[in-house]
Formats: structure tokens, C-alpha cells, sequence
């Protein structure tokens, strides 16, 4: 089983701060609103009655994006694997835009952006590219907690993101094997 583009960026993530029990809750919170969105995306009905509380908001800033720049979803949660370079990631959504180009999207329910999004946008960007889908760009889409249009973000230099995620995979490979080919030594 080849390790998640998730897996490979989490040591470069910067949450030390944040307690352990926000984490869990933001986690279970970002799983459930991703689940939501993609219902959505698939034309599944979800009504705003049977959405948690603490969920709506972000369910209706997803629609409020999805209504004024999406003319359909192409691909709704779907993993690739890179067999070569031994990794793989789930991305949540191919869009086709209003302007009739194909956009690799990321909803994110996290109150701030990390420096490793746009990597795993790249990631995932390249994941396509192995299955010849091209996208015009990549976008991050920051879902709100108040249900207003989202922040969104798109990322600009994909070739130089790329470059840098596979800097991070080289390192976990080497991590990861190291630590199989210490506990051999002793």
C-alpha cells in the first residue's frame, strides 16, 4: 500500500499549537462536510433539515460556490495511485467551470490555510495528468463557517509546488525506510 499524499505532507503541517481534542473534532467535522458536499455533487438530496447545525453553514457555502462557478462536477472523490513513484491521494473534486475548462478543486473547512495545500494540490495535479485528465488550474475552495461565499484560493506556480512535494516524498521514503532498516540492526 503506498503512502497518501496527506501522509507524506503531515510533518510539514503546523498545527503543534492546536490541542489535541480541536483537532479530532475540525477532522471528524471536515469529514462529514466532505461527505455532505460530495452527496451534493452527485445530485444525492440533502436537505438543510437533515444537516447537522454545525454542518450547514459550510454545506451552503458550498452551494453558494458550487451555483455561481460550476457548470458540472467531472469527478467527485476519486483516489489515483503513481505506481512508480510510490504514492497515492484522493482528490475531491474535477470540476468543469462556467468558461467550459476543467478546474482540480479542494473544499477546505480549516480555519487557516497551510503552506502544504497548494503541494497537494500538485500531488494530485500530477495523479491526474498519469490518467490523462488536464485541468486549466487548481483552486482551493476555503468553505465558510458562516455560510457565505468562500474564500478561494488558486494556485499559481503548480510546476514549482510539484517540485516541492516530491522533495517531501524523497524525505518520507528515506524516513520510513530507515526506520524498517533500523529495527533490523541489532
Amino acid at each position: 500500500m503506498y503512502p497518501r499524499v496527506t501522509d507524506i505532507l503531515s510533518p510539514l503541517t503546523t498545527y503543534d499549537q492546536v490541542p489535541e481534542y480541536v483537532m479530532h473534532r475540525a477532522a471528524q467535522r471536515g469529514t462529514t462536510v466532505h461527505a455532505l458536499c460530495a452527496s451534493i455533487a452527485k445530485h444525492a438530496w440533502v436537505p438543510d433539515n437533515m444537516v447537522d447545525r454545525e454542518h450547514l453553514p459550510y454545506v451552503n457555502s458550498f452551494r453558494l460556490w458550487a451555483e455561481a462557478q460550476v457548470q458540472s462536477f467531472e469527478i467527485v472523490e476519486k483516489r489515483y495511485t503513481d505506481e512508480v513513484a510510490g504514492f497515492s491521494g484522493q482528490l475531491d473534486f474535477v470540476i468543469k467551470g462556467r468558461d467550459n475548462e476543467l478546474y482540480l478543486v479542494d473544499i477546505k473547512t480549516s480555519a487557516r490555510p497551510q503552506k502544504t495545500y497548494p503541494l497537494q494540490m500538485a500531488a494530485y495535479e500530477h495523479l491526474l495528468g498519469l490518467n490523462k485528465v488536464q485541468v486549466k488550474g487548481a483552486m482551493l475552495v476555503y468553505l465558510s463557517k458562516v455560510g457565505e461565499f468562500p474564500e478561494i484560493q488558486y494556485v499559481e506556480n503548480i510546476e514549482e509546488c510539484r517540485q516541492v512535494f516530491f522533495a517531501a516524498l524523497i524525505c518520507y521514503n528515506y524516513i520510513h525506510k530507515r526506520k524498517s532498516d533500523d529495527s533490523t540492526i541489532t
